[in-house]
């Protein structure tokens, strides 16, 4: 339902906004992302596969309420430079405000998590979605403001967590931070390379949403991010599947019992076999009838790379359980080299084909990419797996 409001987000702006103010929606985004992605330095993931307790939740606390500080002065800074209009500004910094509080909601989304409560991480996440979608859309529909919209959804956002992403987590754990500088180190070394490699995730997606934008302006971004924003039910969808698996991959792992770690990983890859398939096919069959029905007749054109996106997501299911079941036995440190390689593939061929190929350039980009980071994490988990019965 999250993953169906995001997409429906975009509908929405597309069709009582346009395809520029789809694209100027999608750059604020590409801007605010990385910073946040970095800043959050992955405490969710660190906090829900800390088997053994190594920090106290309010140390996770402390440092989130720090990194969201320096990351919205941060964001401020960089936007007072950029060119855009003011209102574009402000968009951008109202973006950047509804991150803040997400981060806020996904420190809690930890706690519930390492506790195996994923009903309410799922109810908020419905929760978030649908007062989003509601809220854009009904702004949009009387005031044909973007501007509007996104302070609209900031304060529903922050209503969710007050009223119930903070109440469900303060029944588990106090969430009083605590600003211990000798634990908050230990702690910011541990999530730091996790941070940069989700800096390089996030600039994975957003380099070609970059070169888009400079080569074809707001509209070719808008059309762009129209048709990736598809793939983000099923990528939400193998999302869930990975976090509700890592607690349990986690303990598994502590306990060396790899008869249960190699059996849910065996089944989130038949899992994202069958997924892919379903994906391309429905692509193949519906996608003209699917773009034309969820935009407009314009982007019916575009079926060939809805068929490419979808083969892209079929890919992205298998690095997201490898990065899951990676992050389950705690190798942090080998992902920062990994992504550094995708980020020097994309950036590569996005200067040598989006130029020329526009779209098609920035998916064969992402493709490739996508390729080297499976085959890199499969080796790597392999590698731990045949290592525990000699360490056993």
């Amino acid at each position: 339902m999250y993953a169906c409001s995001q997409w429906g987000v975009l509908i929405v702006i597309s069709k009582l906004g346009s395809t520029a103010m789809l694209g100027e929606f999608a750059i604020g985004l590409a801007i605010s992302a990385p910073v946040f992605m970095f800043l959050n330095f992955q405490l969710r993931a660190i906090l829900a596969s800390d088997a053994n307790d190594q920090f106290r939740v309010n140390q996770y606390v402390g440092l989130r309420i720090f990194s969201n500080v320096l990351a919205i002065i941060f964001l401020f800074v960089i936007v007072s430079m950029l060119s855009y209009s003011l209102e574009q500004k402000l968009i951008i910094l109202l973006i950047t405000v509804s991150k803040a509080i997400e981060s806020f909601s996904d420190i809690t989304y930890g706690i519930l998590q390492k506790s195996e409560k994923m009903k309410q991480i799922a109810i908020s996440l419905m929760l978030r979605g649908m007062s989003m979608i509601m809220i854009v859309l009904l702004t949009l529909y009387v005031t044909e403001s973007l501007m509007l919209a996104m302070i609209g959804q900031c304060m529903a956002w922050l209503g969710v967590f007050i009223f119930y992403d903070r109440k469900n987590a303060k029944k588990i754990d106090k969430l009083q931070p605590v600003i211990d500088k000798s634990q908050l180190w230990q702690l910011l070394k541990t999530g730091l390379p996790m941070g940069i490699t989700a800096l390089l995730l996030s600039l994975n997606t957003n380099i070609p949403r970059y070169f888009i934008e400079h080569f074809q302006g707001a509209y070719g971004l808008g059309i762009y991010i129209a048709i990736e924003s598809i793939i983000a039910v099923p990528q939400t969808l193998s999302d869930a599947l990975a976090q509700s698996t890592l607690p349990q991959m986690s303990k598994s792992y502590a306990k060396k019992d790899m008869f249960a770690f190699r059996s849910l990983l065996r089944k989130l890859m038949i899992i994202g076999v069958v997924m892919g398939i379903v994906q391309i096919l429905v692509a193949a069959v519906a996608g003209s009838f699917i773009l034309r029905l969820m935009y407009n007749p314009d982007y019916a054109h575009y079926s060939i790379l809805f068929i490419g996106f979808m083969i892209l997501s079929a890919m992205l299911n298998f690095q997201t359980f490898l990065n899951m079941s990676i992050n389950s036995v705690r190798i942090f440190q080998l992902q920062l080299p990994i992504n550094l390689a995708k980020l020097l593939i994309i950036v590569i061929l996005s200067v040598l084909l989006i130029n020329d190929f526009g779209i098609t350039g920035a998916l064969i980009a992402l493709i490739m990419s996508a390729v080297f980071s499976v085959v890199a994490f499969t080796i790597i988990l392999l590698q731990r797996i045949r290592q525990v019965p000699k360490e056993g």
